[in-house]
């Protein structure tokens, strides 16, 4: 595989990263798992960043109106000519229009948006030629007077760029306390990982906290300046309880079955995985050793980024409360159903695979008699004609009014309304755990599980009896997984209700 170059592992093209997580921080390489903090995944930046457009949109006109004003009041005429439009201030309106255009600069670092203040007044200057030579083309080149747009240009020149400094502050603030500061771990030997580690401090300005170095050869760091942290294993475990933003993979053996081992198993994480090779050095260079860097090629992306996670985040949010408010009348006449029929709790909870490979616990309707432990543990899965199964549980489950209570689980955000659906930590399929029979099956987990999925409208629900089932909602899952967009969550969710009323063969 060729470094230098950005690539996808797995048809992976985009990828995935929830915003927001409150998870364990600590600014120490190290992170304690007890410690709980609030944290921004790097995405925050992108989008404080093209939040610089709305500002430029509201600070543009704002400033032309202002500085009208004050031309206005000191000569007490009027600096426009009597045309209706102009006379209205469409010179402002114009400029809003024309602002994103010219004055904005995608960047995912924000912090050298203020660097740039020269190519920004430029740009200022620019948008306002823009403008003069659109009034002269409409034949109102006296409609604006040289003081007014004088004044006008100072100030929006003075808005944008104080745009560009609350955001630099902004986001310098957040990493200082470590709210935005990257969460990194290196898989990699002892040598060249040590090298890797201060590469990464060297490059970031000390805004990235690395968990540790992580490799299943301890004999590998015998030389070495960093300690080893654990296994791969370890590494996934770890990213389970701290939230890990990008996984940096260096000498992860000596062929390209080693990457791949090495990917397997990291891949039920939603982080970034970057591949790094050392960087030589020029023939004759004295100072090679200070000089050294190392090559990145991105292996492996987040599923869900930027704004696209804030959308779905928005929607689940917004979609559930309205859904839990509408569905609480039917949520309470069930409940008095399951309790007159049968002794035990309304609600039933249960230890299922979330995302980042975390487990948590799940909230559905109890459908079956309360008296066994594999009930709560999943591990037997429902029969057609389980006798553990009540009559009004039946009916649940055949219209997967059950799965009401998940409303709940998506407004704490442990959920989302559409995702892989959640399977029991214990599951088997055919006797043998579902891992076991799908390599990757852990994949899945990189996103948020779902109330209902694209496995759910195509068929796949109920119990999974034989293992070509799992492989098919496993292959949908991972489908969904790559081809995510908003447009794709809301046709699955207007499409669920149909699928519900016409596929019930396997809901038993």
């Amino acid at each position: 595989m060729e470094l230098g170059q950005e690539q996808a592992w797995s048809n992976s093209n985009s990828s995935f990263a929830y915003l927001i997580g409150a998870e364990a921080h600590q600014r120490s390489a190290k992170p304690s798992p007890g410690a709980r903090a609030f944290h921004l995944r790097p995405d925050y930046k992108q989008i404080a960043s093209d939040l610089l457009v709305v500002w430029d949109v509201l600070a543009i006109p704002a400033t032309g109106f202002l500085s009208l004003a004050l031309v206005w009041s000191a000569t007490q005429t009027s600096v426009l000519s009597l045309h209706p439009l102009v006379e209205r201030g469409s010179p402002p309106l114009v400029a809003a229009l024309l602002a994103p255009l010219v004055l904005y600069e995608r960047t995912r670092e924000p912090e050298a948006a203020y660097s740039r203040a020269g190519a920004t007044t430029l740009r200022c200057v620019g948008l306002f030629g823009l403008l003069v030579g659109i009034t002269m083309l409409t034949g109102k080149a006296g409609a604006i007077s040289l003081q007014w747009l004088s004044l006008w240009l100072v100030s929006a020149v003075a808005a944008t760029l104080a745009g560009r400094s609350l955001l630099r502050i902004h986001v310098s603030g957040l990493t200082k306390k470590g709210i935005l500061r990257e969460r990194a771990a290196v898989v990699g030997s002892g040598l060249l990982a040590g090298r890797l580690v201060a590469d990464l401090q060297r490059r970031s300005g000390g805004s990235i906290d690395i968990a540790g170095v992580f490799h299943d050869d301890p004999s590998s760091f015998g030389d070495s300046s960093v300690e080893r942290a654990g296994t791969v294993r370890d590494l996934v475990e770890l990213g389970r309880r701290w939230t890990l933003d990008s996984i940096y993979v260096v000498d992860a053996g000596d062929c390209e079955a080693s990457l791949e081992r090495v990917l397997s198993v990291l891949m039920s994480l939603d982080a970034e995985i970057i591949a790094c090779a050392l960087q030589q050095a020029a023939a004759g260079d004295k100072h090679r050793n200070a000089s050294q860097s190392f090559h990145r090629v991105r292996l492996v992306g987040r599923p869900i980024v930027g704004w696209g996670m804030l959308l779905k985040t928005i929607q689940d949010k917004v979609l559930g409360l309205i859904l839990l408010i509408a569905a609480l009348p039917v949520m309470l006449f069930i409940a008095f159903l399951i309790r007159r029929e049968s002794p035990g709790p309304v609600i039933f909870r249960q230890k299922r695979h979330g995302w980042n490979n975390s487990e948590f616990e799940i909230l559905k309707f109890r459908t079956m008699r309360w008296q066994s432990e594999d009930h709560a543990s999943g591990a037997r899965q429902t029969s057609r004609g389980d006798p553990r199964v009540t009559r009004v549980g039946r009916f649940l489950r055949k219209t997967s009014l059950d799965e009401l209570p998940q409303l709940i689980n998506v407004m704490r955000g442990e959920m989302s309304l559409v995702g892989p659906r959640p399977h029991p930590v214990a599951m088997r399929t055919a006797g043998r755990l579902n891992s076991e029979i799908v390599p990757g099956y852990a994949c899945r987990h990189r996103v948020k599980p779902g109330l209902t999925g694209l496995a759910q409208i195509n068929g796949c629900r109920g119990a999974t009896e034989h293992s070509y089932q799992l492989w098919k909602r496993v292959e949908y899952d991972i489908a969904y997984i790559n081809g995510w967009s908003l447009l794709l969550d809301l046709k699955i969710l207007v499409l669920t209700p149909t699928r519900l009323v016409f596929c019930r063969d396997n809901a038993f």
